[in-house]
């Protein structure tokens, strides 16, 4: 029995995008620091954090979803189940948005 070899396909494309985007700072560099370089590492070093919050954010939102429709067809005959599991999905997004922050506030600083 012959184990398959992992796809490493895309893994490339990531190494040439932070050589490019080294090579832009290195550009901006050769009359010394200015603030172009400066912003264009911090955007750069700030940019995993972003894609880290995004997918907090989609998690969240389909826990939400889940807990939205789990909650309405149980509590579904009552007069307020609609309003009762609008309710649980803003807060649950809410608590998602929350984290997304809090971890960007953490790395920032």
């Amino acid at each position: 029995m012959r184990c398959r070899q992992p796809n490493l396909e895309g893994t490339g494309e990531i190494e040439v995008r932070q050589e490019e985007s080294r090579d832009l700072v290195i550009a901006f560099n050769v009359f010394g620091p200015n603030p172009i370089s400066e912003l264009l590492q911090d955007a750069i070093a700030l940019l995993p954090q972003i894609i880290v919050a995004i997918v907090i954010i989609v998690v969240a939102a389909a826990i939400a979803k889940v807990v939205k429709d789990l909650v309405s067809s149980v509590l579904g005959g009552l007069s307020c189940g609609k309003t009762l599991a609008n309710i649980a999905s803003i807060f649950i997004l809410f608590l998602g948005v929350v984290a997304a922050l809090d971890r960007q506030a953490l790395h920032i600083s």
